[in-house]
Parts: C-alpha cells; sequence; structure tokens
C-alpha cells in the first residue's frame, strides 16, 4: 500500500494554457465535489462524454478549489500499481459553476489524454 493524495489545481485569471478553458467570472474560490470513478485504465478522451462517463464508485470529498491556487484532500491508503481515475464536477447547489480545466497526473496543463478532469 501506499499513501496517495488527490489535488486540485486551477489556473489563475488570465493564465495562458496549451487549451481553451473557463474559470467563474467573480470569487476566488469554486466548490468541487469529487468522486471516484470505476475504470481500471486510462480513458479514450476523444469518445468520452458527459453521458457516457464510467459511474462514480464512491466519493472523494468535496473542496473549495482556489483559483491560481492548489488544494489537497487528506492523503488515503491506495494499492501501489493501481490505476485511479476522479470525476471532479460542480458542488451541489452550485450546478454550473462555470469551470473548464484538464490536466493529467504529472501536473501539465492539456498535454495527455489520460484524465477525466
Amino acid at each position: 500500500m501506499e499513501k496517495c493524495a488527490i489535488a486540485v489545481r486551477l489556473p489563475g485569471r488570465g493564465e495562458v494554457l496549451p487549451h481553451p478553458h473557463t474559470l467563474p467570472e467573480s470569487g476566488d474560490t469554486v466548490a468541487l465535489d469529487i468522486c471516484e470513478i470505476d475504470t481500471k485504465r486510462p480513458f479514450k478522451e476523444s469518445s468520452l462524454t458527459w453521458a457516457n462517463r464510467p459511474l462514480c464508485r464512491r466519493g472523494a470529498g468535496s473542496i473549495r478549489a482556489k483559483i491560481g491556487g492548489e488544494v489537497e484532500l487528506e492523503p488515503f491508503f491506495c494499492k501501489s500499481g493501481s490505476y485511479l481515475a476522479y470525476q471532479v464536477s460542480c458542488a451541489a447547489p452550485t450546478a454550473g459553476c462555470n469551470v473548464d480545466v484538464w490536466t493529467n497526473q504529472n501536473q501539465t496543463w492539456g498535454e495527455s489524454k489520460h484524465s477525466l478532469l
């Protein structure tokens, strides 16, 4: 077993990324829910949609993500070598929080097609 943690980092306002993105027009934080999704391997992003996404296996937590900053959930134990994937969505009742950014596990913006976010 290893100790794992989920960190959410949002770009700063006006930050230039290699792909289009949106952030809320006002405020410095946004409420997000994170859940582990039911998959054992990377997705084919080109065919992934909200309607056909894998099911949420279990909730991992909720956070107040900081625009231009990083927030981390409490560390947890995970099986070494396992593939974990997460869905990050607007927390209820703030549906439509206007965040549309994705990244991969190595903290690069939009360089890999291995992640839902």
